[in-house]
């Protein structure tokens, strides 16, 4: 069932299609939209924040707002 990565030519072509189309934004955000209706058909209530963020990535998803953050304003 496992399949070994392929890091050859194929994984190159794979690569260089993602980033020549734009592919990581969007990604980014139907995996994201994905979470947050997620989050909203668990009816999840609590008083506090719940946030999902892309390793690497600056700004985080307030999953019980709706909107996205900065990582370094967000108060623990």
């Amino acid at each position: 069932m496992y399949k070994k990565f392929d890091t050859g030519d194929q994984f190159e072509k794979f690569v260089n299609f993602f980033d020549d189309h734009d592919l990581e934004e969007i990604t980014m955000k139907e995996v994201s939209d994905w979470v947050k209706k997620g989050f909203d058909k668990a009816m999840v209530t609590l008083p506090l924040p719940i946030y999902f963020r892309f390793t690497d990535e600056e700004d985080a998803l307030n999953l019980v707002i709706g909107e996205w953050e900065n990582q370094m304003e967000i108060e623990l």
